[in-house]
C-alpha cells in the first residue's frame, strides 16, 4: 500500500518541485534584468527607473531584436548566394581564354559585390534594430535627466551654414546628420549632433569626347557638433581655430571662412601653442577671451579631444551662439547591437550617459569648473 501511494505521489512531488525551480529561475532571471548599476555621477537614482520603465520592456525588444537579426541573416544570405552564383555561371559559359587568373576574377567580382550587398543589407537592419531600441529608452533617459529632448533622425537640423560661414567646419557637400540631443543644463541652451561631412570633388577626363567625370568624396569632418547659449548676443564673429603651424598660410588662402580675418594675439602661451583666434573686432575678441576662458578651453581640448587631442578640436562665436566642433571616431548614443541580446543593453546605457556628459563637461569647463570624471 505505502509502494502504490509513493508510485502515485512521487511523480506529482517532482513534477511540483520542477515548476518551483523554473518559477525560481524566471524570477531570479526577471530580477538580474531588473538590475542597473550606477556607475557615474549622471547616473546616480536611474536603477530605479531602468527597473520600472526599461527592464520590463526587454522581453519584447528581444523578441523584435530576434526577427530583425533573422531577416539580416536572410538578406545577407541571399546577396551572397546570388553573387556566387553569378560567379559559378561566369565559370560555366565564360570564355575561359583568360585562365586561371581569368577564371579566379570571374568568380571573384560577382562574388565580392555580394559580400557588399550583404554588408549594406546587414547594415540597414542592424540600424533598424538600434532606431527601435532607441525609440524606447531614450525617452526614458531624457526625462530622468529632465529638459532634455532626443531626435535620432534630427529632422529639426543643425545650423551647419552658420558653422560653416564662421570657418568652424570646412566647406562640404554632403551632410549625414543624427541623433539631436537638446536641453538646458545650468540654465545654458544647448543642442549637439553626430554629423559626418563629405566634400565631393570632380576630376574632369581628359578625353574631350566624354562628358562624365570621376567623383571622389573626401571626409570633411566625423564627430559631433555642438551649439551652445551664450548670455549676451556677441558683436561680431570670433574663430577658434586649429593652427597649422607653418600650414596656417594654406590654410588661410584655402581653408575657407574665418582665416581671412584678423589674427588676434591673446597673449596666453599655452593657448597659443594649440590655437588660433580670428576677429572681425580683435578689441572684442580680447575682452570676451580671458585668460580663465582660454584656461577652460584647453582644458576642454586635452580632455574631450581623444586620440586627436586638441587638433581634433575647433570652435567660434556668433551672435547668441557658442559653436563647436569635436571629432570623433566612435558613435554616439549608441545603442542596441543587433547580435547583442537585448538584456545585455546596460553596456550601452552606460555609453549613453557617459555621451550626455561630455556636453555637460564642457559647459562645466566653461564655466570655470573642470570635472575630474
Amino acid at each position: 500500500m505505502f509502494d502504490d501511494f509513493r508510485c502515485a505521489t512521487l511523480p506529482a512531488f517532482v513534477a511540483v518541485l520542477k515548476v518551483r525551480g523554473a518559477r525560481a529561475r524566471r524570477i531570479a532571471w526577471r530580477e538580474q534584468l531588473s538590475d542597473f548599476t550606477e556607475s557615474s555621477p549622471i547616473e546616480t537614482g536611474f536603477a530605479a527607473v531602468y527597473r520600472t520603465r526599461i527592464a520590463p520592456r526587454l522581453n519584447e525588444l528581444e523578441q523584435e531584436r530576434q526577427t530583425v537579426l533573422t531577416t539580416a541573416k536572410r538578406h545577407a544570405a541571399i546577396a551572397l548566394a546570388a553573387g556566387a552564383t553569378l560567379g559559378v555561371l561566369f565559370l560555366l559559359f565564360g570564355s575561359g581564354s583568360d585562365g586561371l587568373a581569368g577564371a579566379l576574377v570571374g568568380f571573384g567580382v560577382p562574388l565580392a559585390f555580394g559580400a557588399v550587398a550583404a554588408f549594406l543589407l546587414w547594415k540597414r537592419q542592424a540600424e533598424s534594430w538600434s532606431g527601435s531600441a532607441a525609440k524606447d529608452v531614450m525617452p526614458v533617459v531624457c526625462d530622468f535627466l529632465g529638459d532634455l529632448t532626443h531626435d535620432r533622425n534630427a529632422l529639426k537640423g543643425f545650423p551647419l551654414e552658420r558653422m560653416q560661414k564662421l570657418g568652424v567646419i570646412r566647406p562640404f557637400s554632403k551632410a549625414e546628420v543624427s541623433d539631436r540631443l537638446a536641453g538646458t543644463y545650468r540654465d545654458v541652451p544647448f543642442e549637439i549632433v553626430e554629423a559626418k561631412l563629405t566634400n565631393d570633388k570632380s576630376q574632369s577626363s581628359t578625353n574631350a569626347d566624354n562628358d562624365n567625370s570621376d567623383r571622389s568624396s573626401r571626409t570633411q569632418f566625423k564627430g559631433l557638433l555642438m551649439r551652445i547659449g551664450v548670455p549676451d548676443p556677441i558683436p561680431g564673429r570670433i574663430l577658434i581655430a586649429r593652427d597649422y603651424g607653418m600650414g596656417n598660410k594654406l590654410m588661410s588662402m584655402f581653408g575657407g571662412a574665418g582665416r581671412d580675418l584678423p589674427q588676434v594675439d591673446t597673449g596666453h602661451a599655452a593657448f597659443e601653442e594649440l590655437f588660433q583666434v580670428h576677429s572681425d573686432n580683435p578689441d572684442m575678441a580680447r575682452d570676451l577671451l580671458p585668460p580663465a576662458f582660454l584656461d577652460s578651453f584647453v582644458k576642454i581640448a586635452e580632455s574631450e579631444g581623444g586620440r586627436h587631442g586638441a587638433k581634433g578640436l575647433e570652435a567660434g562665436f556668433h551672435d547668441e551662439s557658442f559653436f563647436l566642433a569635436l571629432q570623433r571616431d566612435d558613435d554616439f548614443l549608441a545603442l542596441g547591437k543587433l547580435t547583442t541580446p537585448a538584456d545585455e543593453i546596460e553596456d550601452d546605457l552606460h555609453g549613453v550617459f557617459d555621451d550626455i556628459a561630455t556636453v555637460r563637461r564642457i559647459i562645466d569647463r566653461l564655466h570655470g569648473d573642470h570635472p575630474e570624471t
